[in-house]
């Protein structure tokens, strides 16, 4: 199973003035041969946590479904994961059978 993940970060300014600016994540997980879904979230959190949630949820699809291991391809709109991370996180989640390799775009 193929599944990539788009990962977007945008800041909002608050319009009202009982409205304080704020960030929203939004992972958009498109499945090859399954369901495509969206997790997101308006706390302004760390994007590195929210990447981490995104690949659970695959994992959890693959397990709910019983997919093959997934291939996760992760591209990121409005930041940027460093090296280091990226391969802190390849060798987080490789290590579960639910992920059978981990790119970045």
């Amino acid at each position: 199973m193929n599944a990539n993940i788009t990962v977007t970060i945008r800041n909002y300014a608050g319009r009202h003035p009982h409205v304080s600016p704020y960030r929203s994540m939004n992972a958009y997980i498109e499945v090859e041969g399954g369901t495509d879904f969206t997790t997101s979230t308006l706390v302004a959190g760390n994007p590195v946590s929210f990447v981490e949630k995104a690949l659970d949820e695959v994992i959890a699809s693959v397990v709910a479904n019983e997919y093959e291991p997934a291939s996760a391809t992760v591209a990121t709109e409005g930041f940027t994961l460093s090296d280091t991370v990226q391969t802190q996180l390849v060798d987080k989640f490789t290590i579960d059978p639910a992920i059978a390799s981990l790119t970045f775009a």
